[in-house]
């Protein structure tokens, strides 16, 4: 299994690669891509693909979870996680297992909590990877309606 994640802001989208560690954790990974607002639904699919194929098992789990966030939001372009709070940010988790990719919309989390929960794997949109870049796109615009 691949995974991935992309965030849609109001300024464009963050895509990066999901890589799981040997323990199971599942961690933000190369590459880091953002894109502006003006960006293709063609040039999102073809960067989820991107970020797809990069994803790996059994990488070490950070010893600096200080430095790896600092790290990853540098890579995203953030000066912290707090951008991402806003109501306005959508999420969605990205999966490929067995030629079906799928995307699961998220809601954000509840104060005091931060960050996104994600919804019930069987509320996933899916869609072939053979399907081609607009039936490919046309999910993930699903999944984005359906973040909270």
């Amino acid at each position: 299994m691949k995974a991935a994640s992309i965030f849609k802001l109001s300024h464009g989208y963050i895509i990066h690669s999901s890589s799981r560690t040997i323990d199971g954790l599942s961690l933000a990974s190369s590459p880091y891509i953002t894109l502006d607002n003006v960006a293709t639904i063609e040039e999102v699919v073809k960067n989820i693909l991107v970020a797809l194929e990069a994803s790996k098992q059994g990488v070490p789990r950070p010893q600096d979870w200080t430095k790896f966030n600092k790290d990853y939001y540098n890579s995203i372009g953030l000066k912290s996680g707090k951008e991402l709070e806003n109501k306005n940010v959508k999420y969605c988790s990205i999966r490929l297992d067995n030629n079906t990719i799928f995307f699961t919309s998220s809601r954000h989390a509840d104060p005091p909590d931060r960050g996104f929960l994600l919804k019930p794997k069987e509320e996933a949109v899916s869609v072939s990877i053979d399907a081609g870049i607009e039936q490919i796109g046309n999910a993930l615009a699903d999944a984005f309606s359906k973040c909270e």
